[in-house]
Formats: C-alpha cells, sequence, structure tokens
C-alpha cells in the first residue's frame, strides 16, 4: 500500500529536533539546580526554556538575574518596580 503524505521538509524536522533537545536541556538543568538548592526564581527561568519563553526571553531573564539577583526587579506595569529587601 503507498502512502501519498508528502515528506516533512528538513527544516521542519530541525526544529522539531531542536525543541525536544532544548526540553530535555531544560529538565536536566532543572533536576541540577534543584539538587544545589537553587531559588525557585532561577528554576522558573530555566524551566521555561524550550517551552514557554523564547531563547531571547530567557537569556533576558538570566542576564537581568545575574547582574540584579531577580528577574522580577519590573512585574507586570514599568510603573511598579520590586526590589528585594535588604
Amino acid at each position: 500500500m503507498q502512502t501519498n503524505f508528502a515528506p516533512v521538509p528538513m527544516t521542519l524536522r530541525i526544529r522539531r529536533v531542536d525543541m525536544e533537545m532544548k526540553m530535555k536541556l531544560a529538565k536536566q538543568l532543572t533536576i541540577a539546580l534543584q539538587q544545589l538548592n537553587a531559588p525557585i526564581e532561577l528554576l522558573c527561568i530555566v524551566g521555561s526554556y524550550g517551552d514557554t519563553q523564547s531563547d531571547e526571553d530567557i537569556l533576558e531573564c538570566l542576564e537581568q538575574y545575574n547582574e540584579c539577583g531577580t528577574a522580577m526587579q519590573e512585574i507586570i506595569a514599568p510603573a511598579y518596580k520590586w526590589s528585594p529587601s535588604k
């Protein structure tokens, strides 16, 4: 029996493999960070990689986290600025 399915373009196959790899990386990074007792905020950032956030968003969150100690410096609206208590 012959099927009439068109072959999946190589770029789509690569994207699917790339997304699967990102999900695997995020999972293993999250596990490693949990074992190191990382802050929940950092776990959320890493857990979103390849899932709910773009690469650019994850990079921005990680840069802000590394610079400020939080990725939640601005929440919802730029008018509300959160700062950790010292």
